[in-house]
């Protein structure tokens, strides 16, 4: 078992579609360093399977006894999904494997960075969760939006180095006035509302 882990998934279909360029392992090193650095045992996913993301997230959420990250860089199927190369794992089956594997203990954060904006988690059902993600003002056609793909990530990196027990609360506060000037508003869920002045990563 693995007191605290971190499973990064990264989609960027290199050899078919350039338009990512190295955006989403960028951002997928970004991640892991700084939870490596927190004491996280750090593990990718890059242009994986549908099955295998799926057995993956089912496993970490199983073996993990104290707290798990989960981030995700790359496409998505206009938040309804994640966008895989054979297919789309749906917000909704994404949804029953955290429902199912949530035990109650383990507190889970889920992290989307994707092209469209929104998150591809739903914790609905899930205990002890929290999802940031980002809302985009534009469509993923905008040379824009394609130009800021990470923007987010680098902001939540930077932001919590520098404040390691910030939580959920103060990070909204902290991380909008950076994204605001690039046409993005930074949200966050939560599955009880006790998570909000609770620090986001444990010590």
């Amino acid at each position: 078992d693995f007191q605290k882990a971190c499973l990064i998934l990264i989609n960027d279909y290199d050899q078919e579609d350039k338009e990512l360029g190295v955006g989403p392992l960028n951002d997928g090193y970004l991640v892991g360093l700084k939870h490596h650095r927190l004491g996280f045992k750090v593990f990718y996913l890059y242009n994986a399977r549908m099955e295998e993301f799926s057995t993956y997230l089912r496993f970490f959420m199983n073996i993990t006894t104290q707290s798990l990250t989960v981030f995700y860089s790359g496409r998505d199927d206009n938040s309804e999904g994640i966008e895989f190369k054979a297919g789309i794992l749906s917000k909704s089956s994404i949804r029953e494997i955290i429902k199912d594997n949530s035990n109650g203990q383990t507190r889970f954060m889920f992290i989307t960075d994707c092209l469209g904006g929104g998150s591809v988690f739903d914790i609905n059902g899930c205990q002890n969760a929290i999802s940031f993600s980002v809302a985009k003002n534009g469509t993923i056609e905008s040379k824009e939006i394609r130009r800021t793909h990470g923007i987010f990530t680098y902001y939540f990196c930077k932001i919590t180095s520098d404040c390691p027990n910030i939580t959920p609360k103060r990070l909204v506060e902290r991380i909008n006035p950076s994204l605001t000037r690039f046409n993005e508003l930074f949200t966050c869920e939560m599955s009880n509302e006790t998570l909000e002045d609770s620090p986001i990563f444990f010590n």
